[in-house]
């Protein structure tokens, strides 16, 4: 569902909301609305409840997005117009960014996310130009709802982060193995 803020602040984005069970939607919404102010991507607008939509006398938990732009490597038309070994170099390319990024989030914001989906990470491309290849400059994680995200302490040591990295990749991504 698309929206506009009234307060004239030129916010649009989506609203997601929850409706299956009240108590565990208030939980879940509210567990990623606290991840997404956490990480300060600028993906978190608002939080709060409806009580009349889409359900008369339902409250509502719901999250206010901002858009964020890119799209899934897959879907990308770096990805769909190049040979086969270009798109086996975007694929390494795209685990070796995912990578880097899951674990700045962990070391820096202390969430580890770990649901890598199609829904849940948009890459940016761009053409090197005079090459005809294209480049994957990065990758923004979204959707930050339980289960998909973890507390890590502060300085956790993570000596096994790659093993368990490359295995997880293998079932978020089966799409994918680079």
């Amino acid at each position: 569902m698309a929206y506009t803020t009234d307060g004239g602040d030129g916010i649009t984005g989506m609203a997601k909301g929850y409706i299956k069970n009240e108590a565990i939607d208030l939980w879940t919404a509210y567990s990623e609305a606290e991840a997404l102010k956490q990480i300060q991507t600028g993906q978190y607008a608002d939080f709060g409840t409806m009580s009349t939509w889409p359900v008369n006398n339902h409250i509502l938990p719901v999250i206010l997005m901002k858009p964020v732009q890119g799209e899934d490597i897959l879907q990308s038309n770096c990805y769909k117009k190049a040979k086969e070994d270009e798109k086996q170099r975007l694929r390494k390319s795209f685990k070796d960014e995912l990578r880097k990024t899951v674990l700045l989030l962990a070391k820096n914001q202390q969430i580890l996310h770990v649901n890598w989906t199609s829904n849940n990470v948009r890459v940016h491309t761009a053409a090197k130009w005079g090459i005809g290849k294209c480049k994957i400059e990065s990758v923004t994680i979204v959707n930050w709802s339980y289960p998909n995200v973890f507390h890590v302490k502060p300085n956790q040591n993570m000596p096994n982060f790659d093993q368990w990295f490359d295995k997880r990749f293998k079932l978020s991504r089966p799409d994918i193995q680079a």
